[in-house]
């Protein structure tokens, strides 16, 4: 519940006070319902105090929401997020970042975004093959090519490798 009073469960799913009192009052002490009404009021005050706050950082946006509203009577989600980043009505494109706004029903929407989405993963998987094949072709034109006369490390006996090139006589101690 809060630092307070702790994480206890004071009260059953049904609203009744837990514990077997068998004259039907809470279980817990008059010290703790004291404590628990102090916690909820705290609780309540702070809530208040964040939404005074936030209403009144905001409070350009907010006029100019409810000037709108009394305009148009309805505002979508475009123009809401529009009118409280930029204080402006958003054009009438028709691409719209939206898709809800073109759907007649949920899972119009929901597959369009599901469109969309994979479309942007899509892309960029491709942005990520040509960076990595525009990497590849820079790595393959700063070899230097090998000579004909260069020999690949050969085993000897003993089963190492050596990159000196290898007659018969010298593999074999006398």
């Amino acid at each position: 519940m809060s630092d307070k009073v702790g994480t206890v469960a004071l009260e059953s799913s049904s609203g009744q006070p837990m514990g077997n009192n068998p004259y039907g009052g809470p279980s817990y002490s008059g010290e703790t319902a004291a404590a628990i009404d102090e916690e909820v009021r705290r609780l309540l005050n702070e809530g208040h105090e964040t939404a005074k706050k936030i209403i009144s950082e905001h409070r350009e946006q907010h006029k100019l929401i409810a000037q709108a509203l009394l305009k148009y009577e309805t505002l979508d989600e475009k123009q809401i997020l529009s009118l409280f980043n930029t204080g402006e009505m958003p054009s009438k494109d028709n691409d719209s970042e939206f898709p809800s706004e073109k759907a007649a029903t949920f899972e119009q929407s929901k597959a369009e975004l599901e469109r969309r989405e994979a479309a942007r993963h899509q892309e960029q998987e491709t942005n990520t093959e040509t960076d990595q094949s525009t990497d590849d072709q820079a790595d393959d034109q700063t070899e230097t090519p090998k000579s004909s006369d260069d020999q690949t490390p050969k085993a000897t006996d003993d089963g190492s490798t050596s990159d000196k090139p290898h007659d018969d006589d010298s593999d074999h101690e006398a």
